[in-house]
């Protein structure tokens, strides 16, 4: 199963990411998922670093020259 799910700019730091990370989490724990794969914006690198997911390696973006980050969050 996979979703994309963004903040818009003007809502950023109002503690939203952090509560769809954890309803994520909750939701997958409830589905016996260990894991999320989260394909991230290469804005919100610090976010997925700070809630301690692990960097696993860049993605060629169909967007020439961009990579995107792939991180493994531990559930």
């Amino acid at each position: 199963m996979d979703r994309a799910n963004f903040i818009r700019p003007d809502y950023h730091n109002f503690g939203i990411g952090i509560q769809m990370i954890n309803h994520a989490k909750n939701i997958s724990q409830k589905m016996g998922i260990r894991n999320l794969l989260i394909f991230a914006a290469t804005f919100a690198i610090e976010f997925y670093d700070k809630i301690g997911a692990d960097f696993l390696y860049d993605s060629k973006s169909s967007i020439p020259d961009r990579l995107i980050p792939f991180y493994d969050l531990k559930i």
